[in-house]
């Protein structure tokens, strides 16, 4: 299976981690450009989590292939993600360039974690 307790163990904690240090480095290194909403980041991974285990099991009961899985889920993803930045760009009013690059930095480094996990994945079928 690739979606397992232990990969949502990992993937929560990569979450936590990420959240740490984003908000260490904007307290002590921006704090003019600290965003009172950068909890919401975090929310929407951890969303993001379950939307992936949701599209995953529906596959599963329809036997699909786990590489449609994969793909459906990045599409689905990335426009989740758009449509999200959008919605906050226009109704934050705080600096919305440090968020922006928090997000950036989030997605690139959960989507490499997916991506590794996936190719690990499709190695042992």
């Amino acid at each position: 299976m690739i979606l397992d307790k232990r990969y949502s163990v990992i993937y929560l904690a990569l979450v936590l981690f990420l959240t740490a240090i984003s908000v260490t480095v904007m307290r002590f290194f921006a704090p003019d450009s600290y965003s009172p909403t950068l909890f919401l980041i975090p929310a929407y991974f951890c969303l993001m989590l379950v939307l992936m285990n949701v599209l995953y099991h529906l596959g599963e009961k329809k036997k699909r292939d786990r590489s449609f899985f994969f793909m459906e889920y990045r599409m689905i993803k990335m426009l989740v993600s758009i449509v999200f930045l959008f919605v906050i760009l226009k109704v934050a009013e705080f600096e919305s360039l440090s968020f922006v690059i928090v997000f950036v930095a989030f997605y690139l480094i959960l989507m490499s974690f997916e991506t590794v996990h996936f190719i690990k994945g499709e190695k042992k079928s």
